[in-house]
């Protein structure tokens, strides 16, 4: 059901808004919706560039921009600085943009019931995926955090990448709207952050979703006033559509932090319920499934006013914001993110395991939707003494204040809050002394001297999460944030495990399925146990994309039982002989690329119809005004077509010991079909071929295996 331009490989480079912006070509590439898109000869410099803005920042010498039909390269850093002026030394001439060998393709969007069947198998995908959602912070970019930019990305990490924040902001007319806090940083430094992003999460085949709200922007009660009434709800749905489609991004992520009451709650299903509503209307407009999903409390005591039970049907993913359970607004110690209880814990249900637990069990949240939170930062108290509530264990559940600076606190905070990859390096000052608990199985840090106490998750607690995601197959992990993590990643690529549990599944790419030649078909030989749980395979022919199974699901091919088999198959084109077969073990799901998939099988195409179909003709002969064509019988019978044609027309056919506008006569280990026709003359040329497909399916190929002339 996907829009591809056949034979778009790295040769190639295609643009979908009239030539401003370039992609190199992958034969994965899929466009959909009423769109032109223009391919090209490629030109990596024209790939690599972006159109020149008054407003963007280029701090990076070599930025590559198109302007004026030329490609320019940054010397230095400038802002407003226009290129080809005669007096400046800021972009040098790289060359003027020739665009070879340029074709244009027109698309046009799905309808009606095709409209509908793709929006369910793209939301089918997108829930049943297992997911690792990476949080991106706006303010990231700075130096308190290290100046996480987006070059610093693991892109084979995540499979999400959330931006936060969109912001509510209330309007000179009273209306809300989303926008967001640091318009510089989002949209004017070097192009912005939604631009580059947009294109980044596309090129690695990341989904890329405005998260919207966070915790400021809840405590304003801006939620609240924005839902006050069905017309403000719809309003504020369309608004973020709005900025996701202009943006390109692939999805809302609701981060209300937190419903609290009867009123809210039935604001918060009713603006899910608007949202869902309009971003599947937008999708049907331009071929595309919007994802939604929402940040949520894993307070057992708030969990009924997100209204599960019911939003449940609307929200593609759960983000259980599984940390923050203590920190300095407690006075007392505690984990930041228990996986379980400690024995001395007051709220045995207060704890990462038990929330999921509960989503699943009492609210019945499929496991499927639902994402664990797995912090990569930590918080703090001070004047902690080192009394042992739990033996072995000092200051821990202990009296503490809010006294302790971190490094992502907020001016005039004092929460102790710090990124992992600053808690790694105290853990090595020889200040603090390092702690597990192993009935919540996570670490702290205590200094005796100082009596601090700092709650975090370090490698061997986020494998422990990690393990407790894939043991209880939940859906995957959230991260708050990336930009704590070390520059090596070392989180991160602890959590990236559960992506490859489904994404990368090396046992089953080359397990119980064959790819083989059957009458003029390519076909996938795969076990029907296996068929609902495969990963993405991909049929390429001389690396060009044929056809893919996906879960359950196939595409550009037919599906039918054999036995114990599902049968994948599709046509062979005409002079297929000698041509390359490979089956491709892919990342993602239908409609992203594949870049990064492996070839467990190939096999060079030789006959396309094998020897008993090929040998199947006993005799053709013409008496009077009919027409008989002998076959073997156990040819004739079995799957097989043969179609009869009288001076190149069709005239009748048998398929399967059946025949269709003809007669049949069967002796021994004969199989013949009659057909009467108004008169033949001399000359008069019958044929009879071997075709694909079935009776009445027109996409078949004939290969020729009987002819006679009278």
């Amino acid at each position: 059901m996907h829009n591809e331009i056949v034979g778009l490989d790295g040769t190639r480079m295609w643009s979908a808004d009239g030539g401003k912006t370039w992609h190199k070509g992958d034969s994965g590439d899929l466009f959909r919706g009423d769109q032109t898109v223009s391919v090209a000869a490629l030109d990596n410099d024209a790939v690599a560039s972006t159109p020149w803005s008054a407003r963007a920042a280029y701090s990076q010498p070599g930025t590559i921009v198109s302007h004026d039909g030329k490609l320019w390269k940054s010397l230095t850093a400038s802002t407003g600085t226009e290129p080809g002026r005669a007096s400046d030394a800021v972009w040098t001439l790289l060359k003027p943009l020739e665009i070879r060998d340029k074709a244009d393709f027109k698309f046009t969007k799905f309808s009606g019931t095709a409209a509908s069947e793709y929006q369910a198998q793209q939301r089918d995908n997108y829930q049943n995926m297992k997911k690792v959602i990476g949080y991106f912070p706006e303010w990231g970019i700075y130096d308190a955090h290290n100046n996480f930019t987006p070059d610093k990305i693991a892109w084979d990490e995540i499979t999400h990448l959330n931006y936060g924040f969109g912001v509510l902001q209330k309007g000179a007319d009273g209306q809300w709207n989303v926008g967001v806090n640091d318009a510089w940083a989002a949209l004017d430094k070097d192009g912005g952050l939604l631009d580059n992003l947009a294109k980044l999460t596309y090129e690695h085949n990341v989904s890329f979703m405005l998260s919207v709200g966070g915790w400021n922007n809840s405590q304003t009660g801006a939620w609240e006033e924005a839902t006050a009434t069905p017309e403000m709800t719809a309003h504020l749905a369309k608004s973020m559509t709005d900025f996701v489609l202009k943006y390109d991004m692939d999805g809302v992520d609701l981060d209300w932090e937190y419903p609290k009451d009867e009123t809210s709650a039935a604001q918060f299903e009713g603006l899910v319920k608007a949202l869902r509503s309009k971003l599947t209307d937008m999708g049907k407009q331009v071929d595309w499934y919007y994802q939604l999903s929402a940040a949520v409390t894993p307070n057992h005591e708030l969990m009924e006013y997100i209204k599960p039970h019911v939003v449940k049907d609307y929200l593609d993913t759960v983000n259980v914001m599984s940390y923050d359970f203590h920190g300095a607004f407690d006075p007392i110690t505690g984990h930041n993110a228990p996986l379980y209880p400690n024995s001395k814990d007051d709220d045995q249900k207060f704890n990462v395991a038990s929330a999921m637990k509960e989503y699943n069990e009492v609210w019945g949240l499929p496991k499927n939707k639902l994402m664990a939170g797995i912090p990569f930062y930590g918080r703090g108290w001070g004047n902690v003494a080192a009394t042992e509530i739990v033996p072995g264990l000092p200051g821990l559940f202990s009296p503490g204040t809010a006294t302790v600076i971190g490094a992502w606190d907020d001016a005039g905070e004092m929460t102790g809050t710090n990124p992992y990859y600053l808690l790694k390096k105290l853990e090595m000052s020889g200040t603090y002394t390092k702690y597990w608990d192993p009935e919540s199985t996570v670490p702290y840090l205590y200094s005796p001297s100082m009596h601090q106490l700092l709650t975090y998750d370090d490698p061997q607690s986020v494998s422990e999460k990690v393990n407790f995601i894939r043991d209880n197959n939940y859906g995957g992990a959230i991260l708050w944030d990336m930009s704590g993590d070390t520059a090596d990643h070392q989180l991160g690529k602890l959590v990236a495990q559960i992506k490859k549990d489904e994404n990368q599944p090396e046992s089953t790419c080359d397990a119980g399925v064959k790819l083989g030649i059957e009458n003029g078909m390519a076909t996938l030989a795969v076990n029907s146990a296996l068929y609902p749980t495969l990963p993405r395979l991909i049929i390429r022919q001389d690396g060009k994309y044929r056809a893919e199974t996906y879960q359950g699901r196939s595409y550009y091919s037919q599906v039918a039982a054999q036995g114990p088999n599902k049968i994948i198959s599709y046509l062979l084109p005409a002079g297929s002989e000698g041509s390359t077969l490979t089956l491709d073990c892919a990342p993602g799901m239908p409609g992203q690329a594949s870049a990064g998939a492996t070839t467990p099988q190939s096999l060079t195409v030789g006959k396309t119809f094998n020897d008993e179909v090929l040998n199947a003709v006993k005799s053709i002969t013409s008496t009077g005004s009919t027409i008989e064509v002998s076959l073997n019988r156990a040819a004739a019978q079995a799957a097989n077509r043969y179609m009869v044609q009288l001076n190149g027309k069709y005239i009748g056919e048998s398929y399967a010991g059946a025949t269709y506008y003809a007669s049949k006569v069967i002796d021994g280990d004969t199989f013949t079909i009659k057909k009467d026709v108004s008169a033949l003359a001399s000359g008069d040329v019958i044929s009879v071929y071997a075709a694909t497909g079935r009776p009445g399916y027109s996409g078949y190929q004939l290969k020729l295996i009987g002819s006679v002339t009278g």
